[in-house]
């Protein structure tokens, strides 16, 4: 018996001793498999932050990409900030071309582009003519119209008329009353027709529906025939402009009419003399010329409307006296 107990002790020992190593190694699985999970969780969180960061790239990329966008097609919408609308700008543009207009068309103008000044002076204004017809569709493509662009236009028009007709009256001085009658009656027609309008409540001065003129219905209803009677006035103007300018009174005309024609022909030879003598424009041989007489039937035309217009307003501002005397009694009241 002694002998048996002696023999299993030391197993018993020896188990005590192995078995602190197995735990060892277990510890060690343990802690291997630890830092693997935190590992992968850093990577995990690595490109979790990763990712968010692309996302936040992308993200404002495109928040950049749609507010340069919102930004460029907001300009050419209704935004809050009037003068830089797309049809003020061209009006901008309007009063600037006409001012170097008349700048060549100056004695200091002449003198420093030698023979182009005429040209020039030519070119810019009917740029500027041209702008005019811009400014208008722009206003309404981009929904734009408002009351400062209106007062522009008609300023910036009633302005490059005014300076025209200087200049000419200048260069004809024999005709510099009728000039002047001209730009009285311009200005005076739409300044009355605008106020008179506004006055009474209508929403401009080209809302003519209600007027008892036939001209001045048509006139402002009818864009074709307001078109052929402002355009052939400015093109009036400008080409007796060009018939006393020696490079532009030189452009053939668009008809070949030669000199044995007017000589055969007694009427064309009596008008030739009358435009030459009379007026002191050139021949009808002469692009300026033969515009000219192409221009006058739309010039009288633009004249009795300008005549009717200022009638109408006067009529209007009369009638609805008793209106605007009772609103001037009702602010005094108010005010006392």
């Amino acid at each position: 018996m002694s002998t048996t107990t002696k023999e299993r002790r030391p197993s018993s020992s020896r188990r005590q001793i192995n078995a602190p190593a197995r735990f060892s190694s277990d510890s060690e699985d343990d802690f291997v498999v630890a830092t693997t999970t935190t590992q992968k969780k850093k990577t995990m969180v690595r490109k979790s932050s990763i990712s968010l960061t692309n996302s936040s790239k992308k993200k404002s990329k495109n928040a950049s990409s749609s507010s340069s966008s919102s930004s460029s097609s907001s300009f050419f919408t209704r935004h809050s900030n009037v003068y830089v609308y797309v049809p003020n700008i061209i009006g901008y543009a309007r009063l600037l071309l006409v001012f170097v207009s008349f700048y060549y068309s100056s004695s200091g103008g002449r003198t420093n582009t030698k023979n182009h000044a005429g040209f020039i002076s030519v070119f810019t204004y009917l740029l500027s003519f041209i702008c005019d017809e811009l400014d208008g569709r722009f206003a309404r493509k981009c929904n734009q119209c408002t009351e400062f662009g209106a007062v522009l236009d008609m300023v910036t028009d009633r302005l490059a008329t005014t300076g025209l007709l200087i200049i000419l009256s200048n260069i004809y001085s024999e005709m510099q009353f009728v000039c002047i009658s001209l730009i009285f009656l311009d200005i005076s027609s739409h300044w009355l027709q605008m106020h008179s309008q506004l006055a009474i409540g209508k929403r401009g001065h080209k809302d003519m529906r209600e007027s008892r003129f036939r001209l001045l219905r048509l006139y402002y209803a009818n864009r074709i025939f307001m078109g052929v009677c402002c355009v052939s006035t400015e093109v009036l103007y400008l080409c007796l402009f060009m018939a006393k300018d020696k490079e532009l009174n030189a452009i053939p005309g668009l008809v070949p009419i030669s000199k044995e024609i007017i000589k055969r022909v007694s009427f064309i030879e009596t008008f030739d003399s009358f435009l030459q003598k009379t007026l002191g424009v050139g021949s009808l041989r002469t692009f300026a010329t033969q515009f000219i007489v192409l221009a006058i039937p739309g010039f009288l035309l633009k004249q009795i409307a300008n005549i009717a217009q200022l009638r109408s307003a006067v009529v209007a501002m009369c009638e609805h006296e008793p209106e605007f005397a009772a609103k001037r009694e009702e602010a005094g009241t108010k005010k006392n």
